[in-house]
């Protein structure tokens, strides 16, 4: 039914019936012109009990009056373009595209709408639109099903930024990852394998600043064991509870490892205590907590961590589907200039081989073209808990997706290309709506714009993850371009259309870009270590606020008498009882403690001898400027009050929304 039809029935204005229809929680946006039979007679039917007790039979007969039409039912898929729609209703897709337009969706016959905007619509035009359910034979394919097989336990170091993860594993796998690190702190995330007793332990190495967390949580629920990294002469930390309690979520046991138990200042014993306090009771005290005491620096209790690491995950008893199409986790990816997108995939599930489709995600397909282990050598196939490094993608993957292998390259692709549909849909028309109405909410909020460039696709989503933590009353940061690899003359150009700022994660800028840098002037700031470039973030919000301006008392006193009595400029005689005075002070005048007029100071006298300060309390005279407007007049008298300050601009600090 039309609304204004709805209105004339009930004999109210359109105006009114859209208030009714807001109180009652029906909502109807300022471009719907019409609303669907079911909705109208449950709009009327709330509207009639709200105002039963007035006797309006109006509305009791116009509800029996608009009849409910059983409407025909049909399927759709989640995301449909407006022709395939129209199709499905035998309607012209003129019809389909005015009634969307009604609805505030401008979507062209070739535009994709979703589901939620097709059943809107589609009740409309008086269809009831049901979701089609799609069911594919791969899903029975690809269930994981089969024999299991034992596989190596997958670790993960945890731990705070400073207390030694990476030098340990470092002494473990025999390499030298710290020397290459910026400021000693990884950025990325690598997988890497040791053996033991005959047996392989995969380790995850994961960054330890608090800005990685998502990562950090990704790399935990992925795992067999955590071990967790604790110093013995700094102590439990925020991010040694914070990297406990992502343990605990994903219910994976923890070994902790007492580290740095070479250094003097070293108190294993008062460690124990305060992972006590936190729920890691040794097991010595009775607890179930495995922890040894280890030194990364001298490789003390390294031999026997490794054994207490497989004893866990004996006691886990880590096991793996072999006989079933391969799937697996990413842990690390970035763009190669000359193998294209490359992923570093820990397998789940299955064997991974040279030549298998696959999936990743919702949107990157691909077939396996070369694969190589942690020591870079090339391999034909991986089995379960073993870490490879692929290419052969469609583009690069984020940290923590799932890879799943496809019976063909054409079945992946098919199945990527419908998932990738969801991006360009139209139909919520009311995303657009939610940024308008967080805008108005906001009122006058200042933003700031980024265009974010790193080097791998865990770094940029750690970046992404922090900076969408960072939600402030004032001010707001906006991503408007994130993407892998170097600073190129397109993200100049992108940044000086919008004002943004662009920052680089270990990235180059390109030549070209350099000189469109120069041109335009825009802002480009490099980082290496990612809470720096966070803290930089902070910063520069921090200076879109405005400062606070403060009014700081300096003196105070009693008008005593008037010596000219201008209806702007006065000169007034007065006792300082506080404080002292300057000429080019504000002063506001009081009579009865409420406010008179304000002004400035323009001159000081003592006696009669023009002085630029009044230091000690006293009589003087003084000239003031009053800040009126027009023609009004301000009579100064004797005996009001006044106070002299100052103005001051202090730098407002960010406040969290919490």
């Amino acid at each position: 039914m039309k609304i204004s039809d709805i209105a004339k029935k009930l004999n109210i204005p359109i105006k009114e019936l859209r208030e009714q229809a807001k109180e009652l929680e029906f909502v109807i946006t300022q471009k719907s012109q019409t609303m669907s039979d079911k909705k109208a007679r449950e709009f009327i039917e709330k509207l009639k009990d709200k105002t039963k007790e007035s006797g309006n039979d109006i509305i009791k007969e116009e509800v029996e009056e608009i009849k409910e039409v059983k409407a025909k039912e049909i399927f759709v898929p989640a995301i449909i373009t407006v022709k395939e729609f129209s199709e499905k209703m035998n309607l012209p897709v003129t019809r389909v595209i005015t009634e969307l337009m009604k609805n505030g969706v401008m979507a062209s016959i070739n535009e994709n709408i979703d589901f939620e905007t097709a059943e809107i619509v589609g009740e409309f035009l008086g269809f009831k639109i049901k979701k089609e359910t799609e069911k594919k034979e791969t899903e029975k394919k690809y269930k994981t099903i089969g024999t299991k097989k034992e596989r190596p336990p997958v670790v993960t170091i945890i731990g705070h930024v400073d207390h030694g993860k990476t030098t340990l594993l470092d002494h473990i796998r025999k390499t030298n990852v710290v020397g290459g690190e910026s400021g000693g702190i990884t950025q990325h995330i690598g997988a890497y394998q040791v053996e033991r007793r005959g047996r392989k332990i995969t380790f995850l190495d994961t960054p330890g600043h608090a800005a990685f967390s998502a990562m950090r949580e990704h790399g935990v629920r992925i795992t067999d064991v955590a071990v967790l990294i604790v110093a013995a002469d700094d102590g439990v930390k925020p991010q040694t509870k914070e990297a406990v309690n992502f343990a605990r979520e994903a219910g994976v046991p923890i070994v902790v490892a007492i580290n740095k138990i070479d250094k003097p200042e070293a108190d294993i014993e008062k460690t124990k205590k305060q992972l006590a306090d936190i729920g890691l009771i040794p097991e010595e005290w009775g607890g179930k907590t495995v922890m040894s005491a280890v030194s990364a620096k001298t490789e003390q209790g390294i031999e026997e961590l490794l054994d207490l690491i497989l004893l866990v995950a004996d006691m886990k008893k880590t096991e793996s589907f072999i006989d079933v199409p391969a799937n697996g986790f990413v842990v690390e990816s970035h763009l190669s200039g000359s193998k294209g997108p490359v992923a570093t995939i820990l397998i789940r599930d299955g064997v991974l081989k040279i030549g298998d489709a696959f999936i990743v995600g919702k949107g990157v397909s691909g077939k396996i073209r070369m694969m190589t282990d942690y020591k870079n050598k090339k391999i034909k196939e991986a089995g379960p808990s073993v870490p490879v490094r692929i290419s052969g993608l469609s583009d690069t993957p984020n940290f923590g997706e799932l890879l799943e292998v496809r019976p063909s390259l054409k079945e992946a692709k098919s199945e990527t290309s419908r998932a990738s549909r969801q991006i360009t849909v139209k139909g919520i028309a009311m995303r657009g709506l939610a940024e308008v109405s967080s805008s108005i909410r906001s009122g006058e909020l200042k933003e700031l714009y980024l265009i974010i460039k790193a080097d791998v696709a865990g770094s940029l989503r750690a970046i992404e993850d922090a900076i969408g933590d960072m939600q402030f009353e004032e001010v707001r940061v906006k991503i408007i371009n994130s993407d892998i690899g170097d600073i190129t003359e397109s993200d100049v150009k992108m940044a000086s259309a919008s004002g943004a700022l662009i920052i680089g994660f270990r990235v180059d800028v390109v030549s070209n870009a350099k000189k469109l840098i120069e041109h335009t002037g825009v802002r480009v700031e490099r980082f290496d270590i990612i809470y720096e470039l966070i803290d930089k973030i902070t910063l520069t919000l921090t200076g879109l606020l405005e400062p606070e301006k403060n009014e700081v008392e300096i003196g105070k006193g009693k008008v005593l008498q008037i010596f000219r009595d201008g209806r702007k400029d006065k000169i007034l005689g007065i006792r300082l009882t506080k404080g002292e005075l300057e000429t080019n002070i504000d002063i506001k005048i009081f009579r009865e403690q409420e406010l008179l007029t304000s002004g400035k100071i323009t001159s000081l006298k003592n006696v009669d001898k023009d002085i630029s300060e009044i230091k000690k309390t006293g009589e003087y005279g003084i000239g003031v400027s009053l800040r009126i407007e027009g023609d009004e007049r301000i009579k100064i008298e004797e005996n009001d009050s006044f106070i002299a300050y100052k103005k001051e601009e202090k730098q407002k600090e960010l406040k969290r929304i919490e």
